[in-house]
């Protein structure tokens, strides 16, 4: 049996992570970069988690299905740069940290339980 040990977030990155979250939505929404790409698709950051020594925040991405979500993924750490730029004033840290885009599975995840506990029943 392997055990792991995982360190709980501090009150910090819940902060912070959630200050980061709010700043990387309100840039999509206000559309501040420019970009055709977020005009025509709604992206909702679901979570941001940030290390311990706050020196890299990886923000979780709910994106469309009918998108290719790792080309998407790879877009979004290209301009990750443009957009911690963006970020840098509505958060207020000496440093910001690096970001890093993932994909959020949790909500098809719940799905597919959801569609498990139905067999079952049946």
């Amino acid at each position: 049996m392997v055990l792991k040990y995982i360190k709980e977030p501090s009150q910090r990155q819940l902060k912070i992570g959630s200050e980061i979250r709010i700043a990387i939505s309100e840039v999509f929404s206000r559309n501040e970069l420019s970009h055709p790409f977020f005009e025509k698709y709604m992206f909702t950051v679901s979570e941001v988690r940030v290390s311990p020594d706050i020196s890299l925040a990886t923000a979780f991405l709910i994106m469309p299905d009918e998108l290719d979500h790792k080309k998407l993924l790879k877009f979004f750490n290209e301009i990750s740069k443009t957009i911690r730029k963006q970020i840098a004033s509505k958060v207020n840290l000496k440093f910001m940290p690096e970001i890093r885009f993932a994909a959020d599975e949790s909500v098809k995840n719940a799905a597919r339980i959801n569609e498990l506990l139905k067999d079952i029943k049946k």
